[in-house]
């Protein structure tokens, strides 16, 4: 209410109202489809935020695609997300192949040589450690090990 009362949202014919619906997905990606083509069947808007994770967020940016409603992204920091040719999907978040590239580079500046890596065996910490020691190799730094 306060967005609307302060007319912060300014559209080419005046004021924009801002109407927010809140949805649990309980983190299931079935709820998110049923609850994305809910909303999108009914009309009931005309941009999504989408969920968290990247296997939902694959969903919800089907659904996007489908129904032809602009959806951001937040956290969904796969790569591959991204690389599906969605044309209505967008983040402002950085992907998790580039999560480690400042601390990469500030090990660099500090006098280190080598890095170790070790992951869980997921496609979230894969991504995030397989930057990390793309990113260690182009500044010469040595990759001593990689390890699930």
């Amino acid at each position: 209410e306060f967005v609307n009362r302060t007319s912060v949202f300014k559209g080419p014919v005046g004021s924009l109202k801002l109407h927010l619906l809140i949805e649990d997905d309980r983190g299931d990606s079935l709820q998110v489809g049923e609850i994305y083509a809910e909303l999108a069947a009914r009309r009931l808007v005309d941009f999504f935020f989408g969920p968290y994770l990247s296997p939902l967020a694959m969903v919800a940016a089907h659904i996007s695609n489908v129904t032809n409603i602009l959806t951001m992204m937040f956290g969904a920091a796969s790569p591959s997300l991204f690389q599906q040719g969605y044309r209505r999907i967008f983040t402002t978040d950085v992907f998790a192949t580039d999560y480690m590239t400042n601390a990469m580079e500030v090990s660099q500046m500090m006098g280190a040589r080598t890095v170790a890596l070790v992951w869980e065996s997921n496609n979230f910490d894969m991504a995030v450690c397989g930057g990390a020691a793309a990113h260690a190799r182009r500044l010469n730094l040595t990759v001593l090990v990689q390890q699930q």
